[in-house]
């Protein structure tokens, strides 16, 4: 019995190793790829312009994954280029983003309409805790494209379909933190809305403590406030729900007390 159950082990763990795909495997061609469900593992360095161009990544994993994608050269521009996201998980995950220079600035185009035009095809991104580690060369960012036409202010969409930015790292090497004008350009691209539609964006204060030099700010209130004006909403601290479950839990027993 010992053997069989054994056995049966190992076979469910080989077919779900079967199962997972390495990140490497996607690549730029136009050709839509299903990789709905998929779980990718591993790490990817690429140069390839529209990488994961029109892929369905639908309920698809990336946690704990590391994509290095570019060399600061006219390659590897637009990754997740028209995919399609709804739902897709990056916790933990580690973006090495290089841009490449375009008209004397940076090109930054990341998940740039990954909505196929509908506003809710990337619905519900998970990124909770993960790195954005993006090297300007020291130079100013000339077109900030994340999520354009995508995410769109949280009044446009539903909460339940934000995009969970929660924790998030921004790091930029090549400076020690933006412009004010930078920063508030991204925190825009990330809740922007140019077509009429999108999902919106969540933060919590961590994203705030870790963000507010980077994206230019002089404290974490400041960029609270920048969050607030694009339409970002705030996800309740961990301590908030103990506190309200505290609150709903004496209220009961006073309810059965009067009773």
């Amino acid at each position: 019995m010992n053997k069989l159950y054994t056995t049966l082990t190992a076979g469910l763990l080989i077919a779900g190793m079967a199962q997972a795909a390495l990140v490497s495997e996607i690549d730029g061609a136009t050709a839509a790829t299903d990789w709905s469900d998929e779980v990718f593992t591993g790490s990817v360095t690429t140069t390839v312009n529209n990488w994961g161009i029109n892929d369905n990544f639908t309920d698809a994993s990336f946690a704990g994954t590391t994509m290095n994608l570019g060399n600061g050269t006219a390659v590897a521009n637009q990754p997740f280029v028209n995919s399609i996201t709804t739902g897709a998980d990056f916790t933990g995950a580690t973006f090495n983003w290089n841009p490449y220079t375009l008209n004397g600035g940076t090109r930054f185009n990341i998940f740039r309409n990954a909505t196929a035009g509908t506003g809710t095809v990337n619905a519900g991104m998970k990124f909770n805790n993960s790195i954005w580690n993006i090297n300007i060369a020291g130079t100013s960012l000339n077109t900030l494209q994340i999520f354009l036409d995508g995410a769109g202010s949280i009044t446009a969409g539903t909460a339940a379909n934000a995009l969970d930015m929660s924790g998030v790292d921004f790091n930029f090497t090549g400076t020690t933190s933006l412009s004010t004008t930078a920063g508030t350009a991204i925190i825009a691209n990330l809740s922007e809305s140019t077509a009429g539609f999108g999902n919106g964006a969540k933060y919590d204060t961590a994203f705030t403590a870790n963000n507010f030099l980077a994206f230019g700010y002089a404290d974490a209130a400041a960029l609270d406030a920048a969050l607030q004006t694009a339409g970002w909403q705030a996800v309740p601290e961990p301590s908030s729900y103990a506190l309200l479950a505290g609150l709903l839990g004496m209220s009961y027993v006073m309810v059965r007390r009067r009773k």
